[in-house]
């Protein structure tokens, strides 16, 4: 009976290791196919934000489409699991052609067999999604903030009585490989000619490490859309904190309540903000973050 149990047990451990192994495989494969750039704390933020104002018709047949190469790879890892079964399992009998000393191996050589398995696949996953370098990022204490960053709640602004108007164009997946490889990109002919002619002028600001249109290190978590914007406007990356955890960043009552933006020095200044968005506000908890930092009047496609 104990024989019977230590036997199950192996192989019911060796066929979920094996399932595991084929779900990065997949996973891994869809990653690769549909966010090929995304970094960590990227996939990590959607993976926890809210889908409101997204496309799921697409992101449900991809994962349809994934599912194909799932059972692909549990059918040619699980072969030798079966074989085990029938092996040690199923042919338990002293005049078996397989000696009963060979079958009490095959339980442990399968279980090893699927624990290596699994083992190789989240090490390569691991490596291809970078997460050594994320889990190092996460953890790590600079002294970025303190030497170089300037908390604008408390900063002396000078602001001219006489206030101007103030216009923030945000373009979603503009880079400067789509410019001419002559000022820096990498197209033979620039695809943004009139772009590329207004961040060459030199009476323009170009946030650029070249005196071509190069670019700078991005912080850590400032990379994707909300994310650019919440750096951009308030200096800060988009982090979970440890008050916040890994809550849902659209469900949160407070959106980054300690940071302090433009959009928070504008209306502290009387400003009336406005902010357009060519797709649902909702989507990564941008309404949030505009709402609650600057009181913006928003405009979406609802």
């Amino acid at each position: 009976m104990r024989r019977t149990i230590t036997k199950s047990f192996l192989l019911t451990t060796a066929l979920i290791l094996t399932l595991g192994s084929a779900f990065l495989y997949a996973a891994l494969r869809f990653k690769k196919l549909n966010f090929s750039t995304v970094s960590p704390d990227e996939l990590l933020y959607v993976l926890f934000s809210p889908t409101t104002g997204a496309n799921m018709a697409t992101f449900q047949q991809d994962i349809l489409d994934g599912i194909w190469p799932l059972i692909f790879a549990l059918t040619i890892m699980i072969i030798p699991i079966v074989l085990g079964y029938f092996l040690y399992i199923k042919k338990d009998a002293d005049d078996d052609i397989v000696g009963r000393s060979v079958r009490r191996s095959l339980g442990s050589y399968t279980f090893l067999y699927a624990l290596f398995l699994f083992l190789l696949s989240a090490g390569y996953t691991a490596q291809q999604l970078q997460l050594p370098g994320y889990v190092l990022n996460r953890f790590t204490d600079t002294q970025l903030y303190e030497k170089y960053y300037t908390d604008p709640a408390t900063a002396q602004l000078s602001v001219p009585e006489k206030k101007r108007n103030l216009i923030v164009i945000y373009m979603e997946s503009m880079e400067n490989t789509v410019a001419s490889r002559e000022n820096g990109g990498a197209s033979e002919d620039s695809k943004i000619p009139e772009l590329e002619a207004i961040a060459m002028n030199p009476q323009n600001v170009s946030f650029s490490n070249t005196d071509k249109l190069g670019g700078i290190q991005p912080v850590f978590s400032t990379t994707w859309t909300v994310a650019g914007m919440t750096s951009q406007s308030a200096g800060v990356p988009l982090v979970p904190t440890r008050d916040v955890g890994d809550n849902d960043f659209g469900k949160l009552s407070e959106f980054l309540p300690g940071a302090y933006s433009l959009g928070d020095v504008l209306a502290d200044q009387g400003y009336t903000q406005q902010i357009m968005m060519g797709s649902e506000a909702s989507f990564a908890g941008r309404n949030n973050l505009y709402s609650q930092h600057g009181g913006y009047r928003i405009f979406d496609l609802l």
